[in-house]
């Protein structure tokens, strides 16, 4: 097998230390020689191989990339194929659409007994660019951090604020070092006895929105000088970020739905919702609109309130069903290769799809609607993990 045929680099997998904050997905596998992740990276190039050769050369630029969105775009995918075909599906990779001047397609043309069954589009749905920006900002704070030689003191970072510009890190580490040198580890373990929490010594700092103290606080004489430590011993962050996980979900769906014409067959729409607060409610805001209160004034003034759902979903906007091209959502969340285990996706059905999806075809967990009394059915389903052939627990990132 030539380099080429594979996503991860041979040879290369040496690294024993944790991942950095800000060390992309692809830099972070292709090191790392800790058991677990060799095991994903080996359960990668098996899926690669196993991918539709048309598609070889772009998944693997998209894996091999540096942009976090690329890798998880493109691991999304091989995922998505693995579900089909561990479902009793033949898949033909990036179907040509002639009459889209672009040749824009969908994703997958999914065949059931050698024919056309359905078509599915991945897709991800994450956090505003703004906040993935803060985010990787102070990731870069963090892995300074932790690149500090502080043998004798856990560094505490307290954060307020959000990181609206870029922070000079070279700088700041040179600062911080000499502060640390500067510490006796041994007078601040007497200062702390003797004045409690205002004895430990701290390192304020301020850029842009963000500021933040960093608190130095002594080691257990067992653990100072111990070599492959970290220095960040916690980090206590002060920054609310909003979690709209069904607008994401909305758009995403409806992003998908206008990019093609009639497709003549179901369409699936899978998104994998990089968003750890997402619960079902966000499905059914995103899909069906949000929940609301619609207060009404009845006879004699009395009130009448009643929870209703606004016409605001992907499926629900304005006064009629709206993107009926797409047939269901298939949901993950943070389907990432340390999760593939133990996610389970959920196909949401639309109840007013122009070609709807047999349910009788799918062997994940589904939700359908009745549409006689708007009801939420349910249909049980086989995990994940067992359609690709995951046994149970079988990672340990360790």
């Amino acid at each position: 097998m030539t380099e080429t045929d594979r996503i991860f680099d041979s040879g290369k997998g040496t690294e024993k230390r944790p991942r950095y904050f800000n060390e992309s997905s692809f830099d972070y596998y292709n090191l790392s020689a800790r058991p677990g992740f060799v095991a994903l990276r080996d359960l990668i190039e098996r899926w690669y191989t196993d991918f539709p050769n048309d598609g070889k050369k772009d998944i693997r630029s998209r894996l091999r990339s540096n942009r976090e969105t690329d890798f998880l775009s493109a691991f999304f995918e091989l995922y998505l194929c693995q579900i089909c075909r561990g479902s009793g599906f033949d898949v033909t990779i990036y179907p040509g659409m002639k009459q889209h001047e672009r040749r824009r397609h969908p994703d997958f043309l999914v065949l059931r007994d050698g024919e056309p069954a359905f078509y599915l589009e991945g897709t991800l749905a994450q956090e505003p660019q703004q906040v993935t920006a803060a985010k990787r900002r102070l990731g870069q704070l963090e892995d300074a951090i932790n690149r500090l030689h502080s043998p004798d003191f856990w560094l505490w970072l307290e954060v307020r604020g959000t990181a609206t510009a870029n922070i000079p890190v070279a700088k700041f580490a040179k600062r911080l070092q000499n502060w640390i040198n500067s510490l006796d580890a041994d007078r601040v373990t007497g200062d702390v006895k003797a004045r409690g929490e205002a004895g430990f010594p701290t390192f304020p700092a301020e850029y842009g929105h963000l500021t933040f103290t960093i608190t130095a606080r002594p080691k257990a004489p067992d653990y100072r000088g111990t070599p492959n430590l970290r220095p960040l011993g916690a980090v206590l962050p002060d920054v609310l970020f909003e979690c709209d996980a069904h607008d994401d979900i909305r758009l995403a769906v409806i992003r998908k739905a206008k990019r093609y014409g009639d497709l003549n067959l179901p369409y699936i729409v899978a998104i994998n919702v990089i968003n750890e607060f997402l619960d079902f409610d966000d499905i059914l805001d995103g899909l069906f609109g949000r929940r609301t209160v619609e207060v009404r004034r009845g006879m004699e003034g009395a009130i009448h309130r009643r929870l209703v759902r606004a016409a605001n979903g992907a499926w629900t906007a304005g006064t009629r069903p709206s993107n009926s091209i797409v047939s269901a959502a298939l949901i993950a969340n943070n389907l990432i290769p340390t999760t593939v285990g133990v996610e389970t996706p959920l196909l949401m059905h639309n109840p007013w799809a122009r070609s709807p999806f047999p349910t009788s075809f799918w062997r994940l967990p589904q939700r359908s609607v009745d549409n006689e009394n708007g009801t939420i059915l349910s249909h049980a389903g086989t995990q994940a993990r067992e359609i690709i052939g995951i046994p149970e627990g079988w990672l340990n990132l360790e």
